[in-house]
């Protein structure tokens, strides 16, 4: 299995990408991960922790975003 680097990686793919997280989760990446992209989205979910797309409450948010984006 190769590792990923996303600092390689991601500046190489030219479509947008989209970063959906949870307010509550760990959020010291974020930054690093938006700005290696040309062209990112970063939604963020109010109250919401790491697992925002799997949570009752907030699946529906993350579903929304996915569909517009």
């Amino acid at each position: 299995m190769t590792s990923f680097r996303y600092e390689v990686e991601l500046p190489r793919f030219k479509g947008p990408v989209l970063f959906i997280n949870g307010e509550r989760q760990n959020r010291d990446a974020e930054k690093s991960f938006t700005s290696a992209c040309s062209k990112q989205f970063l939604r963020v979910i109010a109250g919401a922790d790491h697992l925002v797309a799997f949570d009752d409450k907030t699946s529906e948010k993350v579903n929304s975003y996915i569909q517009d984006f």
